[in-house]
């Protein structure tokens, strides 16, 4: 269907509104069948959702294990998904192809070069790289001190994983580890933090971090070169679970028992509070820019439910879709989203979302 023609973004949204359920899916290739390629999303189950202002969201694709999605990434010609026991390729935004992870658990993924690599836990925190998304060897080994490792970042051609330390049977740092040296080794640690997120900006490499025990700050650490670091501490909440680049600016998403917020840095040194959630149960875990529009996943403490909201300048958010509750088994928050190719992508619970700016 055509929106040619429409003059404003209400008529887009009410054009849209006409579209058939069966409309907007991609029928199967018989050839695939037996690739372990399935359109992922039931027909007659929820698939559609239109949330002020004007995003239209799709149910996409639903992980065939109840756990979040926590990844995703442009590899080649497909995106990939990834959570904690599956790993789907598309084939198109609606049909994907089920792959085998490497371990168990893939929590970050990231593309070097032409090699996907894919970090998590497995038993402890282990890097693995493919250069087709099917087969895979491994790249780092941080099991020995690392129960997992959360995000990884190429910077200046070397690649990072940010990691969380034992606390049981005995306490270990949680440690940064990258090849910049060469060959994979420690780079930063914290015994006070786990490193959870990443960003590039303004010739530094900048690591989001959450409190392990009882800290009352949040800290960012950045590099420009892999081995001298600094700490940024701003001045309230628990921790930084997302970082996001958008225009001229670095956006870290905060969040605390009181209070959370996003806040930002045109030079990486100086942080002003960009904006502040209204209601303290609502939490920013995870940030996505597009060419127009920064997006936030804000998870609901209290209502089980997680939301999306976006800004076009920073400081004034609007939201953009219904309240997702959560489903039986996983937790209200969306931990990934990524802009491609025209559209966003945000996992909820185990089903990815897909949504276009009109």
């Amino acid at each position: 269907m055509s929106l040619t023609g429409t003059t404003s973004k209400a008529n887009e949204l009410a054009a849209l509104r006409t579209i058939p359920r069966a409309a907007n899916w991609v029928a199967l290739p018989e050839a695939l069948s037996s690739q372990g390629v399935f359109g992922a999303y039931p027909p007659g189950s929820e698939n559609y959702s239109f949330g002020a202002p004007y995003m239209y969201w799709h149910s996409s694709a639903q992980f065939p294990s109840n756990h979040p999605v926590r990844s995703f990434v442009r590899f080649g010609s497909a995106v990939h998904a990834f959570n904690s026991s599956a790993h789907l390729e598309s084939y198109t935004p609606e049909v994907w192809r089920i792959r085998q992870p490497p371990i168990s658990s893939v929590y970050a993924s990231v593309v070097s070069g032409s090699a996907l690599l894919v970090a998590g836990d497995n038993g402890g925190g282990y890097v693995y790289s493919s250069s087709d998304g099917v087969s895979w060897s491994l790249a780092a080994d941080a099991h020995a001190t690392q129960v997992e490792l959360n995000t990884l970042a190429v910077f200046e051609g070397k690649v990072y994983a940010g990691g969380t330390g034992f606390t049981v049977p005995s306490p270990t740092d949680s440690e940064v580890w990258s090849d910049v040296g060469g060959s994979w080794a420690v780079v930063r640690s914290s015994s006070t933090r786990c490193f959870v997120c990443s960003a590039l900006f303004g010739g530094y490499l900048y690591v989001g971090t959450i409190r392990k025990g009882a800290i009352s700050s949040a800290e960012i650490h950045r590099t420009a070169d892999g081995v001298t670091w600094t700490t940024i501490t701003l001045s309230s909440g628990d921790g930084v679970p997302a970082l996001a680049v958008f225009g001229s600016y670095l956006y870290a998403g905060v969040v605390g028992a009181s209070k959370n917020i996003i806040w930002r840095t045109a030079d990486g040194t100086t942080w002003t509070l960009a904006y502040t959630i209204a209601d303290f149960n609502q939490a920013p875990h995870s940030l996505c820019a597009s060419d127009s529009y920064l997006y936030c996943g804000v998870s609901d403490g209290t209502g089980d439910r997680t939301r999306v909201m976006r800004s076009a300048e920073g400081t004034t958010w609007e939201w953009c879709s219904d309240w997702f509750p959560k489903d039986a088994y996983w937790v209200h928050t969306i931990y990934a989203m990524l802009w491609d190719s025209g559209l966003l992508y945000a996992g909820v619970n185990d089903t990815i979302k897909i949504a276009r700016e009109l």
